[in-house]
């Protein structure tokens, strides 16, 4: 799987046992479509579809990569090779 690495909390809750407590009822198919899309080899070609928007983060999270959830979520990574580390779901406004 090409995801290493999850922050702790809500979206380590979710991505491990499916628990969805602190994610809205509204955002868990969209949360859990974004957290499958890198499960291959180019994982960077998987959520390049239009609907996550993919795109990178530019001054002190330089480095980082965002696909949207929903209106003000999202959720942030890093990539070392074909991996990703450090995912997160965070509200960038």
């Amino acid at each position: 799987m090409a995801i290493k690495g999850i922050r702790r909390g809500r979206l380590e809750r979710f991505f491990e046992r499916r628990d969805a407590r602190g994610i809205r009822p509204a955002d868990i198919g969209r949360v859990e479509d974004i957290l499958l899309a890198p499960d291959g080899p180019k994982p960077l070609q998987a959520l390049s579809a239009p609907a996550f928007r993919l795109h990178p983060l530019k001054g002190d999270r330089k480095g980082l990569w965002s696909a949207k959830d929903s209106g003000r979520l999202r959720i942030v990574f890093r990539l070392r090779g074909e991996d990703v580390y450090d995912v997160d779901l965070t509200d960038c406004h």
